[in-house]
């Protein structure tokens, strides 16, 4: 894998690096708001675990975040996005809006490499699991269709396979979404 150099729009190249862990880990998802984007592999955040929280109309449940804890990983995709798209990336993630924040993070790829990349974190971000993932309360579900689109991104992507398993066993409210969304979903999977 080519070496990605920062975070921050590149100023020969015009370039920032993404590393995506929720919806945006399917390539399908991310073509929408940033058509520039090229997956460089994956990686991974030392001391962080992956969570759900706050309300997204969009996926009528709670969305993914990073939160920092002590002896777990985050895994995801890393991709190259020309800095034309940063704004409609910003936008998608809610930025403007103060949902997330954007952050530049070292991620780690499987040959031990470090990349600096942007990276999203919910503004307001929960409290540990007390009983783990079958304790998740409703409110901190995401949907099944956004499950769904994360599953198969992390397939896409080539996570590692105890990663994607955790990812099927994250508790969802059920919701399986709009019709359409589903529709293009079941397309997408018929071309896999």
């Amino acid at each position: 894998m080519a070496a990605i150099k920062s975070a921050l729009p590149d100023a020969v190249t015009g370039t920032f690096n993404y590393f995506a862990f929720g919806s945006n880990l399917w390539s399908k998802r991310l073509h929408m708001g940033s058509p520039t984007a090229v997956r460089k592999g994956f990686g991974y955040l030392e001391n962080f675990r992956l969570d759900f929280f706050h309300y997204a109309a969009r996926w009528r449940g709670a969305p993914a975040t990073i939160v920092e804890q002590q002896g777990h990983r985050v895994w995801g995709a890393l991709w190259e996005i020309n800095a034309t798209n940063l704004p409609d990336l910003d936008k998608q993630e809610g930025v403007h809006n103060q949902v997330y924040k954007a952050l530049t993070l070292p991620v780690r790829t499987p040959s031990g490499e470090t990349l600096e990349c942007r990276v999203y974190q919910l503004v307001k971000n929960p409290a540990p699991l007390e009983g783990g993932e079958e304790e998740r309360p409703f409110e901190r579900q995401p949907s099944k269709t956004y499950m769904d689109v994360i599953v198969r991104g992390a397939k896409e992507t080539g996570l590692p396979e105890d990663y994607v398993r955790f990812l099927e066993t994250v508790k969802h409210n059920g919701y399986t979404g709009d019709p359409q969304f589903e529709i293009d979903l079941a397309v997408q999977d018929k071309n896999l």
